[in-house]
Protein backbone atom coordinates (compact mmCIF):
# COMPACT_ATOMS: atom_id res chain seq x y z
CA UNK A 1 0.00 0.00 0.00
CA UNK A 2 2.80 2.40 0.89
CA UNK A 3 4.37 1.92 -2.53
CA UNK A 4 1.05 2.80 -4.20
CA UNK A 5 0.71 5.91 -2.04
CA UNK A 6 4.20 7.02 -3.13
CA UNK A 7 3.22 6.59 -6.79
CA UNK A 8 0.06 8.63 -6.26
CA UNK A 9 2.03 11.39 -4.53
CA UNK A 10 3.99 11.81 -7.77
CA UNK A 11 0.69 12.74 -9.42
CA UNK A 12 -0.21 15.17 -6.65
CA UNK A 13 -3.97 15.75 -6.80
CA UNK A 14 -4.53 12.15 -7.91
CA UNK A 15 -3.55 10.96 -4.42
CA UNK A 16 -6.61 12.71 -2.95
CA UNK A 17 -8.96 11.15 -5.51
CA UNK A 18 -7.32 7.76 -5.01
CA UNK A 19 -7.62 7.92 -1.22
CA UNK A 20 -11.30 8.93 -1.48
CA UNK A 21 -11.97 6.03 -3.86
CA UNK A 22 -10.19 3.58 -1.54
CA UNK A 23 -12.17 4.91 1.43
CA UNK A 24 -15.45 4.33 -0.43
CA UNK A 25 -14.38 0.82 -1.45
CA UNK A 26 -13.30 -0.08 2.09
CA UNK A 27 -16.47 1.53 3.44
Amino acid sequence: VDKEKIDYKSSGVDIDAGNKAVSLIKG
